[in-house]
């Protein structure tokens, strides 16, 4: 392919010197118009992409993130309500006093309905979802780098440019940019699962953060009674 590329641009080189300028002219501005549509193509074809995934995270994970909360509310109260039943008092003060993490991360365990009640949609939004919407936009690419040359030859003919000079273009196939779109796609679906992984981690943190002033106030019961007052309190 970068053979008949590079001959292809050894003809056309060859032939400008011999064609007049006002051929050369038609010819840079067939090239460019071409050009322009190519990248109006492109600019479409990932507009779509970026709106199918914006829209699959607003439909599939976004409410389900909002449902998931409202879920571990409940799980939440019920599972703050065993910790003091299943830990010593020293330990259970020693866990608020460490923000919520000492033998037991009690945040990890408050995010974890959260995290549950979303995964399905994690996955459709961000790994089959996301798989099928990059695979649509490589076959608009591979689409349009394909059908960027026969309308360039015929627009070339029009200006004047003779055959012996543009025939080669016609062999040329867009293999080394297919490549590299492939993998800057396979980038960007590795990115997004980095991504994914790192918002799951941030729930836990945002949890830790609310959690603070109760941690602060169990910690500071203190005397008879303050296991029980504690475990109120949280």
């Amino acid at each position: 392919a970068m053979a008949d590329y590079t001959r292809g641009v050894v003809a056309l080189l060859e032939a400008e010197s011999r064609l007049p300028a006002t051929v050369r002219e038609a010819a840079a501005d067939a090239y460019q118009a071409r050009e322009k549509e190519l990248r109006k193509e492109l600019q479409a074809a990932c507009a779509e992409a970026e709106a199918a995934v914006r829209h699959d995270f607003e439909t599939l994970v976004q409410p389900q993130l909002k449902a998931g909360a409202d879920t571990a509310t409940a799980d939440a109260y019920r599972t703050a309500q065993t910790w003091p039943l299943n830990m010593h008092w020293a330990t259970y003060k020693a866990t608020t006093r460490r923000n919520g993490v000492f033998r037991l991360n009690m945040n990890e365990e408050l995010t974890a309905p959260i995290l549950k009640a979303v995964s399905v949609q994690w996955e459709q939004a961000f790994l089959s979802g996301l798989q099928r919407t990059l695979n649509k936009l490589q076959t608009r690419a591979e689409a349009a780098f394909t059908g960027f040359y026969p309308p360039l030859l015929d627009a070339l003919t029009v200006a004047g440019v003779p055959a012996s000079a543009s025939s080669t273009l016609s062999s040329i196939r867009p293999d080394a940019l297919m490549n590299t779109l492939s993998g800057t796609l396979a980038e960007l679906k590795d990115a997004a699962g980095k991504q994914q992984r790192e918002l799951s981690r941030g729930i836990e943190p945002l949890v830790q953060e609310k959690m603070g002033p109760g941690y602060v106030a169990a910690t500071a019961e203190a005397g008879t009674g303050s296991h029980r007052r504690r475990g109120d309190l949280l």
